[in-house]
């Protein structure tokens, strides 16, 4: 995993599950990224860092403050993306967590990209996937799309 790149003048309002203090962005990305829970951030003011257990989209936010979520090495990600209704789907669920969505894709061998997608009635859907189609645009509020890094090492 690695810092994410962040979002100045943005926050996300998720589901806060630690408070720190940060010196700034990247030392609040970081620890995100050293916390296995954590799956977005948000450093507001000077120096007030809010750790989630999920990753909404970014908003809004004053000058000082910035937001990220976290980067898998295994996967690469799309935000702001979906697959859904352009590749068949190999399995479907309800989860209010990226992280769960990314696991069960990963420990899923032929599962090759996820589509993890908050709609507006505020539920989560996963969507794994067996093949890629083009990217398409659905009636989700926020989504983010993870495609498994081919592993370039041979036997």
């Amino acid at each position: 995993m690695s810092s994410a790149p962040y979002e100045e003048a943005s926050r996300r309002e998720g589901i806060h599950f630690k408070t720190a203090t940060a010196s700034d962005a990247k030392a609040c990305s970081d620890a995100c990224r050293d916390d296995p829970l954590c799956q977005s951030w948000s450093r507001l003011g000077s120096s007030t860092c809010f750790l989630n257990l999920d990753a909404p989209a970014s908003v809004g936010g004053n000058a000082e403050d910035a937001s990220g979520i976290k980067l898998y090495s295994d996967f690469t990600l799309s935000d702001n993306s979906t697959l859904w209704g352009a590749a068949p789907i190999l399995k479907k669920f309800s989860t209010r967590s990226i992280a769960l969505c990314k696991h069960e894709c990963a420990i899923t061998e032929a599962c090759v990209a996820f589509t993890y997608a908050a709609q507006f009635d505020f539920s989560a859907t996963c969507l794994l996937f067996n093949e890629v189609g083009p990217g398409a645009s659905g009636f989700v509020l926020w989504s983010v799309t993870g495609y498994k890094k081919k592993d370039t090492t041979a036997p």
